[in-house]
């Protein structure tokens, strides 16, 4: 059997076709939604970037793990299991098609195959475009699709375009040039109006898209649909410039919102769960055992998450009464979100960009989808309620140990790894 893992950096559900969204961004992820279990609840544990792979390639939250930011200080060694390692332990041949190792080289562990498309490019880690993925995926792809496999292949697009190293302003989402005016029509062009930032953003998802598509047919050219099990995913999504509680007008992805930790995860399985939309909550750390299961490899106890398989086949109905997410970089946060669509946000630290903003946050989001009222005063029997169950939750998984999130408050620096992005910058006409 084989396995593809397809991460689309920095996607948005509500931007994506299969997921409602009213403009073509994504037809050939459709196509593997018409043929796929779509998962309409599904939320990212750790993020952004760094923490989120951390988890979805280990299984394990990040208050598990320890890993919850971008610190240098927190550490994942080969004693942490690690989904490639695994699988490489029992006979599969791994490979991944990722610039993830710049991060930390801890990202290549468990790929006897680790194709890295800018590795003399640092600045490049996400700016490379998918067609640089698609260079080393593919051919990889032919030459062993034969074989009982994990491959993993993350496509950057459509991450803000951040300049690695440097503090100069950044071109906010700018598309590929056969795309920049694929969804302008009626709206103005100057690269600070909102309309037009949301026009490059998904110029960008339709370019990645496509690259993707080329995947999909390959895996049929190559006749291994029927044993290849394909899971699409994101690590995050992006805040719009929407206007929160927090701040108006956030362009990034380092907090708890909805648009940026509820996440599309769509999983084509070659007997079970096609064209199902399943709408209880599940987490991305499930993929783990979901892949591990499908692959014929036992996971470990220590793994957070569930095989999907039950779910999606409808032998079972729930896995989760609530799920967290949680973040640590520029802030720390907190996240429950229960199944009948209450979510409390705990803030340990608001960080220096928005010192002001609220530290207990509760939102109904079966009313309020845009996380727009909040509720903490309204409703303090609900919030002291819900702050009990994450603190037991808390309490069930560090035992003894410190909480991860208040070891990063307390070293005062959650905004360092900031001047290290260069889009943190406000998006300016290029010259």
């Amino acid at each position: 059997m084989k396995a593809i893992i397809v991460v689309l950096d920095t996607q948005r559900r509500d931007h994506l076709g299969c997921y409602g969204y009213e403009r073509r961004t994504s037809p050939n992820v459709d196509r593997l939604a018409e043929d796929a279990a779509v998962f309409e609840r599904c939320y990212a544990t750790d993020v952004p970037t760094y923490p989120s792979f951390t988890a979805l390639l280990s299984g394990q939250i990040g208050t598990r793990t320890g890993r919850v930011s971008f610190s240098p200080t927190e550490l994942i060694t080969h004693q942490v299991a690690w989904m490639p390692t695994m699988l490489a332990a029992k006979g599969l041949t791994t490979a991944s098609v990722s610039t993830l190792y710049h991060m930390n080289p801890y990202f290549a562990a468990g790929f006897q195959y680790h194709h890295n498309p800018k590795a003399g490019a640092r600045h490049r880690t996400q700016t490379l475009e998918a067609e640089e993925i698609n260079a080393f995926a593919l051919p990889w792809l032919e030459a062993h699709h034969r074989e009982d496999f994990l491959l993993f292949v993350h496509y950057w697009d459509p991450h803000v375009e951040s300049v690695w190293g440097r503090k100069a302003p950044v071109y906010r989402y700018e598309a590929p040039k056969d795309y920049k005016e694929l969804f302008t029509k009626g709206i103005s062009r100057e690269p600070t109006d909102r309309e037009y930032i949301i026009s490059q953003y998904d110029a960008n998802i339709a370019y990645a898209d496509a690259q993707i598509g080329r995947l999909l047919d390959t895996v049929e050219e190559l006749g291994i649909g029927g044993e290849t099990m394909i899971v699409f995913i994101t690590d995050h999504g992006e805040n719009l410039g929407e206007s929160r509680p927090q701040g108006k007008d956030l362009w990034d992805h380092y907090d708890v919102y909805e648009s940026i930790i509820r996440i599309p995860l769509v999983i084509r399985h070659p007997e079970i769960g096609r064209g199902r939309r399943i709408d209880c909550l599940v987490q991305s750390v499930d993929v783990t055992r979901t892949v591990m299961s499908f692959l014929g490899v036992e996971s470990p106890p220590q793994l957070d998450g569930f095989d999907l398989a039950p779910i999606m086949d409808g032998k079972e109905k729930k896995l989760y009464s609530e799920v967290y997410s949680e973040t640590g970089f520029a802030t720390c946060k907190r996240a429950l979100i229960t199944e009948n669509g209450w979510k409390l946000i705990k803030s340990i630290d608001n960080g220096t960009m928005f010192p002001d903003a609220p530290h207990t946050e509760l939102y109904d989001l079966n009313q309020d989808p845009g996380e727009v009222a909040n509720l903490d005063q309204k409703e303090r029997a609900r919030v002291q309620e819900l702050e009990c169950r994450m603190y037991r939750w808390l309490e069930s998984i560090l035992g003894k140990r410190p909480d991860p999130l208040r070891l990063r408050a307390h070293m005062g620096v959650v905004g360092e790894a900031q001047p290290y992005y260069g889009y943190i910058h406000p998006p300016r006409r290029p010259s």
